[in-house]
């Protein structure tokens, strides 16, 4: 891999050197106003649109997303979300609690390097009613918020995304999760294929 790499480099910078001196190459022109632009896309839109539970404003002050709002307790242990009501997944299925507990305790850790500076010391992520996260800590935590906005903490879905983790069979033909992601959970084997 790094033997193509280094090749596909080398080849790249021969070309940035003597591409304008090789015959036939194009002769730099005056750039001209209007004509066309032409992008190539994806013909398949996304299956999912994913999100984070805040986003930042232009001076990056969290601002609310996937939450109405936030509180954080007096000893900076607890983060409390109260979670935007009426917002439904690409599937239909209401976006709960259940989803962010799924996303911070379990997906998250398992695919993203970035979650264990952000979540380290963290003991808990109780949900007591399908609008409310409570984030607990074992010591202050003051960098959760200047940190869930990235992208690494998106929330997913968890009815999609409990195959790959031996939970239940998979209902859906696609899953986000890694395709090679199989397991047997009693007699029934599982695949987000």
């Amino acid at each position: 891999m790094r033997r193509h790499t280094g090749v596909a480099l080398a080849i790249a910078i021969l070309l940035g050197v003597l591409g304008p001196q090789l015959p036939g190459a194009a002769q730099t022109q005056t750039p001209q106003r209007g004509g066309t632009f032409v992008v190539a896309l994806d013909a398949d839109p996304p299956s999912q649109i994913l999100e984070t539970l805040v986003h930042y404003d232009d001076k990056f002050t969290p601002i609310p997303r996937l939450v109405q709002s936030w509180s954080v307790s007096a000893d900076n242990k607890t983060v409390r979300f109260n979670l935007q009501r009426n917002v439904k997944w690409h599937d239909g299925r209401p976006f709960t609690s259940a989803d962010v507990k799924f996303t911070f305790e379990v997906f998250g850790p398992r695919y993203s390097a970035a979650y264990k500076p952000v979540f380290e010391g963290l003991e808990s992520v109780d949900t007591p009613d399908a609008n409310t996260v409570m984030f607990r800590f074992s010591r202050p935590n003051g960098i959760l918020l200047s940190f869930l906005g990235d992208p690494p903490f998106i929330v997913v879905p968890k009815h999609s995304h409990l195959c790959s983790f031996g939970s239940r069979p998979a209902t859906r033909s696609r899953c986000w999760a890694p395709r090679q992601a199989t397991s047997a959970v009693g007699s029934t084997t599982c695949s987000c294929a």
